[in-house]
């Protein structure tokens, strides 16, 4: 939920939102759909137009979010087509009793003509993305006549972690994970794996120079290391690039979701 708020909060703040919150509620202020133009002057019709636009905004951005992140839907038209739909069935009722309760006296409304208002609408809404992104052209590349400056050497690669530093030069690599096992722990680095005799907790506080954190009891994780998450049930697994998996206790959970890993 926390990715979801964060990408409708992104999304709601961005420049398109806004103007297409503030176009359509002018047009329908100047247009007075289902009868608003004669029951209620210019001022209250703005009014009216903006609320309704506004939850059509934050709506169709939610559920646009929903589908995404915890759907995993990916294609924009399909994902558009949904949110318009999803928003039809919500929010038709609404407006038509709405419309019918202040706008009755002056003009009939149909049903279906609600409907399709909102779902011709949320298909507008539902496709607002930051597009301006997609359209940034690469700068330029340096005129052939300036000269070609030459590549400054690479730094010295950081110091190991000092649990590292410990294990046989063979297996000596970038820190990936550690893990117990009875009374040793087990410390897999890019070159493999080798065994020390430490508590966990001490063998986390060597971990300076890597970021990772706990997620188990028995496990601690680089963060460069994970390759993605699996579920099984209720259990979180952690999958590493090196292909094996670890599990995720509750307690560690909120880790993950902080990072946007889950």
């Amino acid at each position: 939920m926390r990715r979801i708020y964060r990408a409708v909060l992104a999304d709601s703040t961005a420049t398109e939102p806004a103007i297409t919150w503030a176009v359509l509620s002018m047009v329908f202020a100047l247009a007075g759909p289902f009868g608003s133009y004669q029951a209620l002057d210019l001022g209250h019709r703005f009014l009216v137009w903006s609320v309704v636009v506004a939850i059509g905004v934050v709506s169709a951005l939610f559920f646009r979010a929903v589908l995404r992140d915890l759907g995993g839907w990916h294609h924009k038209r399909r994902t558009t087509f949904v949110v318009a739909l999803i928003c039809t069935l919500l929010f038709t009722w609404p407006l038509y009793l709405y419309a019918e309760t202040v706008f009755t006296p002056v003009s009939s409304i149909a049903l279906p003509e609600v409907a399709l208002f909102v779902f011709v609408c949320s298909l507008r809404l539902s496709r607002n993305d930051h597009i301006a992104a997609l359209h940034q052209q690469p700068a330029p590349l340096a005129p052939a006549s300036l000269p070609q400056l030459q590549p400054e050497p690479e730094p010295d690669p950081p110091p190991l972690p000092r649990i590292v530093q410990r294990l046989d030069p063979e297996v000596q690599g970038r820190l990936a994970a550690i893990s117990v096992r009875n009374h040793h722990v087990e410390v897999t680095t890019t070159a493999g794996q080798g065994q020390l005799l430490l508590r966990l907790a001490d063998a986390m506080d060597e971990t300076e120079g890597e970021e990772g954190a706990q997620i188990h009891r028995s496990h601690w994780v680089a963060w460069w290391a994970i390759s993605g998450v699996e579920r099984e049930g209720t259990r979180l697994w952690l999958k590493l690039s090196d292909g094996a998996k670890l599990p995720v206790s509750r307690t560690h959970r909120e880790k993950l979701e902080e990072r946007g890993l889950v």
